[in-house]
Parts: structure tokens; C-alpha cells; sequence
């Protein structure tokens, strides 16, 4: 997050005012079990949402994300980016209710999540160039990722992406990017394995709060 949470912090009373059209759909809800999918609403499978297969856990459930998982989303936040890059209440409340995000559940309660939005006027100075040189119409940055701490390494995060490319799979051409720290080995690995490519840019001090380090750019296109 870094400095993207300064520059929505900064220009939080603008967006207020300003529309962003949301592109969340009822896609219902999923199991994994048994190593296939099941959800309960058959218009899910529009949307690839059936094709998520493989995951380590058959026990935990998938979904769009809606405003009443707001606080389970802030605490796995905080939990996760607890050294100052958290989000307020208030940008929380207000990126859940224009973007597309993924919920990850688990005896009925959060366990991950994956929020992803499309807003250019917002990005590193670095990112918007790339997005120019490259000619890249639609790039939906991965904004935040996180597993709660008892379920990580069991294929939670894993099955979170699959969910995310399956849904954005089904709107491409399409890029996805994102910024991760540069010692997030785990996180890292995670997103190579699901063909994110490491670009050159490196953020200089993009992660700042009590922990400061250069971030890295990844970025998957979708044809």
C-alpha cells in the first residue's frame, strides 16, 4: 500500500465526489471440495467462477465481498499491516463500495481477502508511465492482499487469486498489477506462480510507516 494509501488520504474528499462506477456482480458463493468447485447460483459460472479447482483446503468458501464484511476485512488488515500502512475506516468504506473485491471464508468467518480497483489518477508516478509507454487501457492494480495469520500456507491466498483472475479473465484484454514490498518472499512467489511478471520499476521508499522499504512492481496481462 504505502504511498498509495498517502495519496488517497490526501485526495479522500475529492474521490467522495466523485463517481466511480462499481463493477461488483452477484456472482454467489463457492466450495472447494474434493479438489472441485460447487457454488450455489448457476449464473457463477459466467463468470469463470466454477474453473477455481486446486486449492489445499477444501473446507473454505469463496466470494465477492459486500459492505457488511468491512470490520473482518480492517482486522485482517490491521493484523497484516500493523507497522502504520493500514487503511482508515473511512477509505475503507469507501473503496468496498466502488470496487470489486474477494472474500476468503472459513467457518463462517474472513480469513483473507483481495481488493482491486482501477484508479489511474492514483498511482505512482512510475506505474503511470509504464501504463503510457505500454499503451495499457485498463490496468486493475491488486490494492490489498491479506491472509489472517492462523490460515496462512494453506492455500488461502492462492485460492484468492485464482477467483480474482477467473472473474477478470472474463473482461479481458485486461491488465492487473501491483506493488509489493521488496522482502515479501512468500508474497513474491505467490504472485509468480500465477504468471505476475516483475517489472524494473522499483519504488523508492514506497513502504514507509515503521518499517520503510522499496517496493516492486508486478503486473499480469490478460488476453
Amino acid at each position: 500500500m504505502g504511498a498509495f494509501v498517502t495519496s488517497l488520504k490526501s485526495n479522500f474528499i475529492s474521490m467522495i465526489y466523485s463517481h466511480i462506477k462499481a463493477i461488483i456482480y452477484p456472482l454467489g458463493i463457492m466450495k472447494v471440495k474434493n479438489n472441485t468447485v460447487t457454488n450455489n447460483d448457476n449464473k457463477a459460472d459466467e463468470n469463470g467462477i466454477d474453473k477455481l479447482k486446486d486449492l489445499e483446503n477444501e473446507d473454505v468458501e469463496y466470494r465477492i465481498g459486500t459492505l457488511e464484511d468491512l470490520n473482518d476485512i480492517m482486522r485482517i488488515d490491521y493484523e497484516t499491516f500493523k507497522d502504520g500502512e493500514v487503511y482508515s475506516y473511512y477509505i475503507w468504506n469507501m473503496l468496498l463500495q466502488d470496487k470489486t473485491f474477494f472474500v476468503a471464508i472459513k467457518d463462517k468467518q474472513i480469513v483473507g481477502y483481495n481488493v482491486c480497483a482501477d484508479l489511474p489518477q492514483y498511482l505512482p508516478t512510475e506505474i503511470k508511465n509504464f501504463v503510457k509507454e505500454n499503451n495499457i487501457p485498463i490496468l486493475i492494480i491488486i490494492m490489498s492482499f491479506a491472509v489472517s495469520e492462523k490460515m496462512r500456507g494453506k492455500g488461502v491466498g492462492n485460492g484468492l487469486m485464482k477467483i480474482m483472475l477467473n472473474y477478470f479473465q472474463h473482461k479481458a484484454p485486461i491488465s492487473i498489477g501491483l506493488q509489493v514490498r521488496k522482502s515479501n518472499t512468500p508474497a513474491l512467489n505467490l504472485y509468480a506462480k500465477h504468471g505476475f511478471i516483475r517489472h524494473d520499476i522499483e519504488l523508492h521508499e514506497y513502504y514507509k510507516g515503521t518499517n520503510p522499504e522499496n517496493g516492486l512492481f508486478m503486473y499480469k496481462y490478460l488476453v
